[in-house]
């Protein structure tokens, strides 16, 4: 992609962004709309990134049709919300998960299947 383009985008963005801040209001803006990065783009659609999948599925629940409108102004025919790299709560889950399943097996097994001798000789 030339460089002309990526500026014709960068500058679309911007207005896109100047235009949700200005609707929106700035809390909403900041809370779920700032995150959002422009991660690629052609000459017909747009990739937006967010931070987590909770944040992708509010802001296209919530803010996409929004956000498609105004991309269509901008004459781009798709907008395309993606997660950026890994979400964290995905990568924390399976660990947590093995350790709760731990401490719960540890609980039970010594309530309910260790016995305790006491030896009574000196």
């Amino acid at each position: 992609m030339s460089d002309e383009v990526l500026e014709t985008r960068a500058a679309q963005w911007q207005r896109v962004r100047g235009k949700m801040l200005a609707e929106f209001g700035d809390g909403v803006f900041r809370s779920w709309l700032k995150p959002m990065v422009l991660a690629n783009s052609n000459t017909s659609s747009v990739t937006i990134s967010v931070p987590t999948r909770f944040m992708r599925d509010r802001v296209n629940a919530i803010y996409g049709d929004r956000l498609r409108a105004l991309w269509s102004a901008e004459k781009v025919d798709t907008v395309e919300l993606v997660v950026a790299g890994r979400d964290l709560w995905f990568i924390a889950a399976s660990p947590i998960a093995i350790a709760a399943a731990m401490s719960v097996n540890y609980v039970f097994e010594s309530i309910f299947t260790w016995q305790v001798h006491r030896d009574d000789s000196p």
